[in-house]
This record gives C-alpha cells, structure tokens and sequence, in this order.
C-alpha cells in the first residue's frame, strides 16, 4: 500500500482463516508464523484456539445488531489487565470471544457438571447455543470481576453461579457491577446460588443418591455408612465424581435442581429460546 502515489510502501497481509484444513498441532504453531509476517496483519477467524493465542487487546469482534453490525474490542481501562485476563481464562479464551453469553462458577466440578444439567434443560448441549463456562477456582479472587468487566466491555451477557454459604455471600461482595457500579449481592439478577450450600449438596438435594451410590460401585469404592456419606463420596472425588453422578441423573430423566431451573431461564431469556419439553430432552 501507498506505492502507487510514491510513498514508502505499507506491508499489509489479509488472511481468511488460516487454520482451514490445518492439523490442531499445526493451528498452535500458527500464532508464531503470523508474528513474523512484516508489516501489519489482519486476520479473520473462527478458531478459538488461535484467538486464545493472541494479545486480548488485538482481537475485533464483529457482532450483528439488528440491521448493523458492531465493532467490538477491550477498551483501554480492561486492556491493562489483558495479560491477566488472558491467564486467568486462557483454556476458554478463545471460547469466550465467540460466545454469545458466559457462565462463570466455582471450579472444575462446576464447570463439567453445569452444561450436563442444561443440557436437559435446553434439549441440547450449552455449547451449541452459544454459552462458555468459566472455571473461576473461586469467586473470592480479583479475576472474576475482570472477566465480568471484560464481559461488559464486549456486550457479552453474563452471569454467576456461586455457592450459597457464607464465603460464596462474602466473595460476591468484593465484585462490582460494571452496569450498575454496584456491590453483587445473591439477589442481583445475574447471580445464580447453588441450592443450600455447594454443588455436592446440590445433587443430594436433588434426589440423586441413587446415582451417586451406582458411581461409587462402578469406580469400586466403598461409600461407607454413618454422617453424610454420599457428601463425603462426592468430596473426596469431586475432581470427577460431580460430572458423572449428573451425566447419570439426566440420562435417567431425573428432576433439575431448582437453581438450574433459574440458571436455564436467565440463559434462555438473553439467547432468546426456551425450555425444551422433558420428552426431547437428549442425554447428556
């Protein structure tokens, strides 16, 4: 650019997808091959795995709104916390950036446990709408209100799903609306408690010991007897247990857990669908 009117040439690269037809291993080397293209390059992708491999504040999102189509990026006062941002969320990143509303939680039994159940709710997998999981390790951090932020920033609908005892409580506390500058609260709209207390409680609480005692069989453990002992199963292997005991719930057409009745409904209201009817719910 520029020679033809006798200036110093600008070099400029477009590229349409260059992953297309790539090998993954290949598609993760990509990044390095573009960073050493001179001049300036502009990219257009549907990968989430070179997305998650670039500098945040380098990404442009183009979103359709209503006849127009938007421009999205980080603006400068989140982009100072991008590297952050980008550590914190680097598995989903990419993810994120194409979703089309995010669901921040807790920690990894969360994060596998919560598309299975709304997967019942929805008739089909969360992925497939649009919706990314976040694994927050826990609320009580100063990266969920970053990625809150970053969501807000980017007209990203989002929402919360903590637990409800006394630290989920104290760690919502800390975060602040970017809407509304306010506190979060249980009571904001975009705050989701898990039942009473944690996720493990939220199965029990559902009815679903008869799953949890067919996983602790099938994995050759002995679930014990005396105080609690489906919770201290699901504890003491919540690294995996969580995730199966709700696969095994929803293929057997089990009753959801009232929190992710809200949690579907939020989703449902700002995706635009509904419920689907228990009959075409598909196995998780």
């Amino acid at each position: 650019m520029g020679a033809d009117r006798g200036e110093p040439p600008h070099l400029l690269t477009l590229l349409e997808e260059p992953e297309a037809h790539l090998h993954p291993q290949a598609t993760s080397a990509l990044q390095s091959l573009l960073d050493r293209l001179p001049g300036q390059r502009v990219v257009s992708t549907h990968s989430p795995q070179l997305v998650a491999q670039v500098d945040p504040r380098d990404v442009r999102i183009f979103r359709r709104s209503g006849t127009d189509i938007e421009v999205l990026g980080l603006p400068p006062e989140t982009a100072k916390h991008a590297a952050q941002l980008r550590r914190f969320v680097e598995r989903p990143f990419g993810e994120v950036m194409f979703a089309r509303a995010i669901v921040l939680c807790d920690g990894t039994s969360e994060r596998g446990a919560l598309p299975i159940l709304l997967s019942a709710y929805f008739g089909c997998h969360p992925a497939g709408l649009g919706v990314s999981f976040i694994d927050c390790e826990s609320m009580n951090r100063e990266q969920p209100g970053i990625v809150i932020r970053a969501a807000h920033d980017l007209k990203l609908p989002w929402f919360a799903f903590t637990d409800r005892d006394e630290a989920g409580e104290l760690a919502l506390g800390k975060i602040v609306h970017p809407g509304t500058s306010d506190l979060l609260t249980p009571e904001s709209p975009e705050v989701i408690m898990s039942g009473e207390k944690q996720i493990e409680q939220m199965l029990i609480d559902a009815g679903y010991t008869q799953e949890i005692e067919q996983d602790a069989a099938d994995s050759g453990i002995e679930i014990g007897s005396g105080r609690k002992p489906h919770l201290k199963f699901l504890r003491a292997n919540k690294a995996w247990a969580v995730e199966q005991v709700a696969a095994r719930a929803m293929k057997a057409n089990r009753t959801l857990p009232a929190c992710i009745e809200e949690l579907g409904q939020k989703l449902g209201a700002v995706l635009g669908i509904g419920r689907s009817a228990p009959s075409d719910a598909e196995d998780a």
